[in-house]
């Protein structure tokens, strides 16, 4: 996968014996190919996760429940825009059963206008999803600006003409806008809502302002009317309010707040909620001090006859303070917390009012080494807590734990007593046992070169009603561009029930497609040669020089055995291409102008090189001479000749420097001295040299006088 990207940039890290880290740095590897195509190198690797891919497969294999899935998605670029399309078709084997087709549409971009069909999916405040169109168009060319629109039959699946899964309908108009500092969104919707008979006209506007480096500060406010032949068409005027401050006010400090506030008939997805979440953090040295608050009153209201009965007044609260710290690579948290909930149940045709109260103690444990590729978490959480229905306080204790060591993994999570109400309600009313564990143990393997993945698992479960076995195992072959691919599950629930599922498929991956190589039509071949005759035209007595390696503005390539190298799919410009000296032979640089859809084909000679040896030292008062570097390793030396052409290399550790040029007369230097050094002798600093081809020209040395300081001596005492 790496030889197919071409070239890759590559973070380097490292980690000292007690875990430290030291800095990061950046290197790019590139593949050597004789053919190149531009802009490859920045293309995605293959990832059967994403990218333009075609998945067929069949779910429930060998029962009566089996079905078949079609999947792909593509992006593909056009001139001055693109065409993207997502398909997700499930058909069952028994044919009584409708054919099932979401998440499926396609699109086209064109300039500044775009428009999609389909399955269309609108997140945020307000949340649609069904079948529809949506489209939009930019205002301007820096796409700064947006309008757009849409309008969706609220069903999910694509071919239900009947209507008989629908929701209802919502349409929307609005207009963003982005600049350097502030996001800004203004939505109108009209939503109408079948379960509810409910129509609902909503007008939204939510901003974002980016304060300083680290600092944002939204809100977002929305005026609503509602109204519902439940409730006889009465309107029902409502309103949401939110607001918001994350980052850093200082180098030590930060905080996060967001707050909302909705009536009981705001139509948007949290609807009669009151929520306070803040919370502020301080570095004191390598501890971390935090502490929060959060609040989330929940009161909504629904058309529906009977539905404001019972689950829809819930009011939960959260107080805290913590002390982190860092050693190393141990990351160790305690946090004191006190939590407070009250609501109501249904039980049968009553409700039910209660409450839970807890005090208890969050520790956390993290550790990870990345040399022996560990990776420890463990979180406890352990206190008391009382309800409306028991007789004082009971124990109450939950662990999260998770680890992972090269090929295995495990986590496991267990709970007694009641942490949130709905669970007192459900021990209450029950009767049950408080217990809950989860443990899931995990294996995974890659072999022959990564091409064979293997994983393989278990999850335990047992809560107040049941207790099951889930057991699951894959198997993936990977070819250059398709996956071959096997898992399956088998689940028991409660010793008594079990239900299997294998799934058989193979995903194929398609062409990837990007705007900035579309247009691109142009080609560049060079033909490189030794010219052995050195009369710079290639003829019987010459050859071509087979795996001789070329920059193309900094790409890459080596020529193949004929000697050439193709580089395609090239925008109009001025190309450099540069021949690094290679094993005694030189190439001239050169310079590819190319048009729109140009072809041109360049002759390169290569010219045998000969070789200027010397090495620097350093004279050196440690009483009298100035303190400045006097490193010999990395000191630029210049070889320029007389044609103007310059030749650079560095010296090696001991201050040895070798340096291939062409045959000719050259002036050597040593550049970028500080100013406290000069060359011995004066001026000797640019040294002439006749070079000749396939000969070594030793002795080009440098005596580096690091310049002393002036010493003013005074006498003092009486004169005689």
């Amino acid at each position: 996968a790496m030889y197919n990207m071409e070239y890759l940039d590559l973070s380097v890290s490292g980690v000292y014996a007690n875990g430290d880290y030291f800095s990061i740095a950046t290197a790019t590897a590139q593949t050597l190919k004789s053919r190149k195509r531009f802009g490859r190198g920045e293309q995605p690797g293959v990832n059967f996760n994403t990218g333009n891919f075609i998945s067929l497969r069949s779910l429930n294999t060998f029962s009566d429940n089996e079905a078949y899935s079609l999947q792909s998605k593509g992006d593909f670029a056009i001139q001055e825009g693109k065409v993207a399309y997502s398909l997700n078709i499930l058909k069952w084997k028994n044919t009584s059963l409708p054919m099932l087709i979401n998440d499926t549409w396609i699109g086209m971009e064109y300039k500044n206008f775009g428009i999609k069909l389909g399955n269309i999916t609108q997140i945020g405040e307000l949340s649609y999803s069904g079948r529809g169109a949506e489209a939009y168009y930019y205002l301007d060319s820096a796409r700064d600006k947006k309008l757009y629109t849409g309008y969706i039959d609220k069903s999910f699946n694509l071919l239900d003409n009947a209507g008989s899964y629908s929701f209802g309908n919502a349409a929307w108009l609005g207009y963003m806008q982005q600049t350097r500092r502030l996001r800004n969104n203004t939505m109108i919707s009209y939503d109408e809502d079948r379960y509810t008979r409910a129509k609902s006209m909503i007008v939204m506007n939510d901003a974002t302002w980016h304060i300083h480096e680290l600092l944002f500060v939204g809100a977002r406010v929305g005026i609503a009317n509602s109204v519902s032949s439940y409730d006889n068409n009465q309107n029902r005027p409502s309103m949401s309010i939110a607001g918001s401050i994350n980052g850093n006010l200082t180098k030590k400090i930060s905080i996060s707040s967001d707050n909302l506030y909705s009536t009981a008939y705001y139509p948007g997805t949290r609807r009669g909620t009151l929520s306070f979440n803040e919370r502020i953090n301080i570095g004191l040295g390598q501890n971390m001090l935090s502490a929060g608050y959060m609040l989330n009153n929940i009161q909504p209201r629904y058309f529906i006859p009977g539905s404001n009965a019972f689950n829809n007044d819930n009011l939960a609260s959260t107080a805290e303070v913590g002390l982190s710290r860092s050693f190393g690579s141990v990351n160790i948290s305690i946090t004191p917390q006190y939590y407070r909930e009250t609501g109501n149940w249904m039980t049968g045709t009553s409700v039910l009012d209660g409450w839970l109260e807890a005090y208890r103690l969050s520790s956390s444990l993290s550790w990870t080494s990345m040399r022996t590729k560990q990776n420890l978490l463990l979180r406890l959480d352990a206190g008391q807590y009382n309800t409306a229905f028991s007789q004082g306080y009971s124990w109450q204790f939950r662990g999260n734990f998770s680890y992972s060591y090269r090929f295995f993994r495990l986590s496991a999570y267990v709970q007694q007593g009641s942490f949130y109400l709905s669970e007192a309600f459900q021990e209450y009313y029950g009767g049950l046992a408080r217990l809950r564990v989860n443990i899931s143990p995990a294996v995974q393997g890659a072999f022959l070169d990564n091409k064979l993945k293997v994983n393989a698992g278990l999850t335990y479960y047992k809560d107040f009603y049941l207790s099951s076995i889930l057991y699951n195992a894959g198997v993936y072959y990977d070819l250059p561009s398709t996956r071959l691919f096997a898992t399956v599950q088998y689940n028991t629930f409660a010793s008594a029930n079990s239900y299997r599922n294998i799934q058989l498929g193979i995903t194929q991956m398609l062409a990837q497609s990007t705007r900035k190589n579309v247009n691109n039509k142009s080609a560049l071949t060079v033909f490189v040669y030794y010219d052995l005759n050195s009369n710079g035209v290639f003829d019987g007595q010459d050859s071509a020089a087979k795996g001789y390696m070329a920059s193309i503005d900094k790409v890459l390539l080596s020529t193949d055995k004929d000697g050439e190298i193709l580089y395609s799919r090239l925008p109009a410009g001025n190309y450099k291409i540069n021949f690094p000296t290679q094993k005694g032979w030189y190439g001239p640089d050169q310079l590819a102008p190319l048009g729109t859809k140009d072809k041109m084909r360049i002759e390169v000679p290569l010219r045998q090189t000969g070789t200027i040896s010397g090495k620097i030292v350093y004279d050196y008062d440690e009483l009298l001479s100035f303190q400045t570097d006097r490193e010999l390793a990395g000191q630029v030396i210049v070889a320029t000749n007389s044609d103007g052409g310059i030749f650079e290399t560095r010296t090696f550790d001991n201050g040895q420097y070798a340096l291939y040029v062409p045959s000719g007369i050259y002036t050597v230097t040593v550049k970028n001295l500080p100013v406290q050094i000069d060359v011995l002798p004066s001026g000797n600093n640019q040294q002439p040299v006749t070079i000749t081809a396939g000969k070594v020209t030793p002795g080009i040395d440098f005596s580096l006088k690091v310049k002393q300081r002036k010493i003013e001596i005074k006498k003092f005492g009486n004169k005689e």
